[in-house]
């Protein structure tokens, strides 16, 4: 089943939690140029956890992940209004772990599906590396790009949750 875009709340599922359950932490946007972190959900959040989950044209699978943005009131024009900031990388070197940054400059990420029921996905950059998956995954409280390698008995790679977000 293929992704649908629209806006989620992103949660972080641990390797041995099978979904439903309740509790976690989520993808949570503060600072500019700084780590996604990842905080439980709820007003005492440091930031954003909502993101606007959306395809790129003609490209299948591929996402990009923004904050949602903001209606303006009836009769006012924005313009073409601020920009919002999404998930990015800074001075990302394939095969290393780096971190997931709240940028301007945001990246184009594949989302693969793993239990499209309850709405998990695993996140990776869709730049092929031989031999390896760049995988989004949560680590000391951080989002992280990390290189899995493709062998045989490889383990299951990390995964997320998308959350539909109430408006």
């Amino acid at each position: 089943m293929t992704f649908k875009g629209g806006h989620y709340q992103i949660r972080w599922v641990p390797r041995a939690i099978k979904v439903p359950f309740i509790g976690g932490v989520y993808a949570t946007g503060d600072i500019i140029n700084a780590p996604v972190l990842t905080e439980a959900l709820g007003p005492s959040a440091t930031g954003e956890q909502t993101w606007n989950v959306q395809p790129v044209e003609g490209k299948p699978n591929i996402y990009t992940i923004a904050y949602p943005g903001f209606s303006a009131p009836p009769g006012v024009n924005l313009g073409v209004g601020p920009v919002l900031p999404g998930w990015g990388l800074r001075n990302h070197r394939s095969g290393h772990t780096d971190p997931v940054v709240l940028s301007v400059h945001i990246a184009e990420w594949e989302i693969t599906a793993v239990d499209s029921e309850h709405g998990v996905y695993q996140i990776s950059e869709p730049a092929e590396l031989v031999g390896a998956i760049q995988a989004v995954t949560e680590e000391h409280d951080r989002l992280c790009v990390k290189s899995y390698p493709v062998i045989r008995d490889m383990p299951a790679l990390p995964r997320w949750q998308f959350v539909p977000a109430s408006n």
